[in-house]
């Protein structure tokens, strides 16, 4: 089977060796497709592969030009896979929610989970960690975003609950939260060794770290986000 990865400029992504490294023989092949515009990635998508990975800038394209999205997809208005399944059409389907699920599943912690922004790694973020049974809050500079996000949401089958706040309300809401999904490209002032200390923070961006272990806090580096979307992704490839 052929797969692929679609973005714009992905010639630092580190997609084919993870793959190569999971799957050895050469049986199947996995490459990068960098096309600047989106059309044409997607054409040589249905044109070649059997399945594609999806970065920047191209997640909510590919969520709207799917023939069929999952209610993960339509929610974040994100996908990072897109898939030909046997039916015929394309599916969407977004791996940061699987990765991220995976990932807060395996840890027992008490308290609030806290994502630091609103785009589609956070919405992904967001909903996985209510639907891990988590009440969460969602900290944005555009508080508006937020709300809307968490307004559409309202309803979800867990009974956890979601909260949007600005920025500005952040640290005073911190004594609540045990675990932080950081999303956003910036280290914030107000997330310092002082008040992150006894947490954990879980950081998406793995080429640009703004944080670091041993800082008085428990430090889970993007790489982790990264092998765990990626190993669901590659499992719903070849499911």
């Amino acid at each position: 089977m052929k797969f692929g990865l679609l973005g714009y400029p992905i010639s630092h992504s580190q997609s084919p060796a993870l793959f190569a490294a999971a799957y050895p023989g050469g049986e199947h092949s996995y490459e990068l497709i960098e096309e600047p515009d989106f059309d044409k990635a997607y054409a040589r998508f249905l044109e070649s592969y059997d399945a594609v990975n999806v970065t920047t800038p191209f997640k909510e394209k590919a969520a709207a030009r799917a023939d069929v999205a999952n209610d993960v997809v339509k929610a974040c208005g994100a996908s990072n896979l897109l898939k030909k399944e046997e039916d015929g059409l394309v599916h969407a389907y977004n791996t940061d929610y699987l990765g991220v699920k995976h990932v807060l599943e395996e840890r027992s912690f008490t308290g609030d989970v806290l994502v630091v922004g609103c785009g589609g790694a956070a919405k992904a973020a967001a909903l996985a960690a209510v639907d891990a049974g988590h009440n969460v809050i969602i900290a944005n500079r555009d508080e508006s975003r937020a709300i809307r996000f968490v307004a559409a949401n309202i309803g979800r089958r867990s009974s956890a609950s979601m909260l949007a706040i600005g920025l500005g309300m952040m640290e005073a809401l911190l004594p609540s939260v045990s675990f932080i999904i950081y999303c956003v490209p910036v280290a914030l002032p107000s997330l310092n060794d002082g008040t992150l200390a006894g947490k954990t923070l879980f950081e998406a961006n793995y080429r640009a770290a703004q944080y670091s272990a041993g800082h008085g806090y428990e430090y889970i580096p993007g790489e982790v986000w990264l092998a765990a979307q990626g190993t669901e992704s590659f499992r719903l490839m070849l499911s």
